[in-house]
């Protein structure tokens, strides 16, 4: 594995060179990069709801929205956390 095969898959680039292990690393896909938005305790989705909810406002984020932002991140490779 090279430092720009980390890049490929999605992580950052400051983890470059700091990862003890080895391991199997697949392509991120639409549903994968939607799992990284919505589904971990400090996913992007809930941090944004709970920055509005300060205000009292309801944050919703559309299944075509969420669709969307993946797409355009698999479209610019800038992945999930960048989109």
């Amino acid at each position: 594995m090279q430092p720009e095969d980390l890049i490929r898959y999605g992580f950052d680039s400051r983890i470059r060179g700091r990862l003890p292990v080895v391991g199997i690393l697949h392509e991120l896909d639409e549903a994968a990069l939607i799992k990284i938005l919505t589904e971990p305790k400090n996913a992007l989705v809930k941090q944004y709801q709970k920055k509005f909810d300060f205000d009292a406002v309801k944050l919703r984020f559309t299944e075509d929205a969420l669709r969307g932002v993946a797409a355009s991140s698999l479209a610019t490779q800038k992945w999930a956390r960048a989109a």
